[in-house]
């Protein structure tokens, strides 16, 4: 009886400590891992040499991120600005055709933008979301082999999912992967280097 009256006590001193992170403003930092598959499309031409690809298998960058939310019982929505850095890069995709590209390559630098939280407490302290916004990414192409680079930004669409852990009122652990399909300008126009990018991402959110 003593035994289950102290883990009782224990569980109590548990959920206690796990309350719900109170609504309004918070920030953000992230731990971040993207992989991004470069797929290359040239439209000038009949037969395209289409499906050529690249892919970063994983670089790791950080994000900021701040938001605010509001709680409807167990619902939750919380609007949020974010940036991060991505730090991804890939070899061109006429990497393999001679010694001289061997260092050319096709990199994802940063990204900013907004996005709304839709999210559901499942229990006290733990719960689930989902998102989606627009996102401007930039990303820079290097020919080494001529000294040449080239940088674009392009605005698109990012979605994702999430989970989130309150540790206290003040403090939550949060993690999430998100999705973003571009289509970015390679060289001249009519040249496309087709981008799928997937980010996971682990953070620690301070609620005010």
């Amino acid at each position: 009886m003593k035994k289950l009256s102290l883990a009782l006590i224990a569980a109590g001193v548990f959920v206690a400590s796990n309350a719900n992170a109170k609504d309004g403003a918070y920030v953000g930092v992230d731990v971040l891992r993207s992989s991004a598959k470069h797929t290359y499309v040239d439209k000038r031409i009949s037969n395209p040499k289409d499906g050529d690809t690249s892919t970063d298998n994983g670089s790791i960058g950080f994000g900021l991120n701040a938001g605010y939310k509001v709680s409807f019982d167990k619902a939750f929505i919380a609007p949020e600005v974010f940036y991060d850095y991505l730090n991804s890069s890939a070899k061109d995709f006429y990497n393999g055709d001679g010694a001289e590209y061997a260092n050319d390559r096709m990199k994802i630098n940063y990204r900013f933008g907004a996005k709304l939280n839709l999210g559901y407490t499942f229990v006290p302290g733990f719960s689930g979301f989902v998102n989606a916004g627009l996102s401007d990414l930039r990303s820079t192409y290097n020919w080494n082999d001529t000294g040449q680079s080239r940088g674009v930004m392009k605005l698109g669409m990012v979605y994702g999912l999430g989970f989130a852990y309150d540790l206290n009122e003040k403090w939550t652990i949060r993690t999430s992967f998100d999705r973003q399909n571009l289509n970015l300008q390679y060289v001249t126009e009519g040249r496309r280097d087709k981008v799928r990018l997937d980010v996971l991402k682990v953070g620690l959110v301070y609620n005010f």
